[in-house]
């Protein structure tokens, strides 16, 4: 190969795949971050080598690596893509139509539970909204455009080019069966868990601070599972005792809620979005409708000192 190749004729789109395999490592990861097949990530990238005519990557067993050519051109991809993303966001902040897709980004529990049973409402209040809804098993980059907005506990770091609002107040509680209680008895304090069955975190749910929540307790888990789905999953089966948001607690569940002086804490809830989007009607239609609704709700209401966007 020769670098000769005609950069004229190289589509701009073709280095948002260079980057994704680049900053992956695999064609499988890169598809996945692009929503594309793994073949066509493949083909785009061996587009772009037989154009430019020169390899941008060694391919080995552990996945992909840049070569010196790949290396040169990786942090111009970095900066194009992120002029191209910023275009993008400029021009949809613009928008003035109630129309378009608004995709939001929350944890599976919060969509499953909450968001998703009431977007009925906002659906009569804007039709030509489409939602998009990512039950995020990680953190959607608004910045990068994976979602348009996020819902989520953890507070963005100062750091943090988006605009954050404290929207609503997440509580968590013990929760058990009533059959399970019934067998085993009720803990009367957080300690009395080691002689009880112990639902506990798994994958990315012991990344979050439910193992510092169970502290000791953790030692008694019975089964530990990655989503809160399947905490409450088990928990609902009898297996045990588990930390629930209230908020997944319906009474058709039959789960028993522990005394809350065992054990009671709260996350708040921070609705992000970026800037140059959150002026767009269908965007803005979009906060609005969620503000109100986490405002109305006993269980995740901010209390009226929410921030404002």
């Amino acid at each position: 190969m020769n670098s000769c190749g005609d950069y004229r004729m190289t589509d701009w789109d073709d280095y948002r795949y260079f980057l994704a395999v680049a900053e992956e490592g695999s064609l499988s990861a890169a598809a996945n971050r692009l929503r594309a097949s793994q073949p066509t990530v493949g083909r785009r990238i061996a587009s772009l080598e037989e154009r430019l005519e020169v390899r941008l990557f060694e391919r080995h067993p552990r996945g992909y690596s840049p070569t010196p050519a790949g290396e040169a051109i990786l942090d111009l991809a970095r900066r194009l893509d992120s002029n191209v993303r910023d275009i993008g966001l400029r021009i949809k902040g613009q928008d003035t139509e109630f129309v378009g897709t608004v995709s939001i980004s929350t944890p599976e529990s919060m969509a499953i539970y909450w968001l998703i049973p009431r977007l009925s409402r906002l659906r009569r209040l804007h039709p030509g909204i489409r939602i998009e809804v990512h039950l995020a098993a990680a953190i959607a980059d608004i910045a990068r455009g994976e979602a348009d907005l996020a819902l989520r506990f953890d507070r963005p770091g100062d750091d943090d080019v988006l605009l954050a609002r404290k929207v609503g107040r997440a509580r968590f509680g013990l929760y058990a069966a009533a059959r399970y209680l019934q067998r085993h008895g009720t803990p009367l304090a957080l300690e009395d868990l080691h002689r009880h069955a112990v639902i506990g975190p798994a994958g990315r749910l012991a990344d979050t601070r439910i193992p510092e929540w169970l502290g000791d307790a953790a030692n008694s888990e019975a089964l530990a599972c990655n989503s809160m789905l399947g905490v409450a999953a088990a928990v609902e089966a009898g297996l045990g005792i588990g930390i629930l948001p209230h908020y997944m607690a319906s009474p058709e569940r039959k789960l028993q809620r522990l005394p809350p002086g065992i054990f009671e804490t709260v996350l708040d809830v921070w609705l992000l979005v970026h800037p140059h989007t959150h002026g767009a009607a269908k965007m803005q239609a979009v906060i609005d409708f969620l503000v109100r609704e986490l405002s109305a709700d006993p269980i995740l209401s901010v209390s009226g000192d929410a921030d404002r966007m």
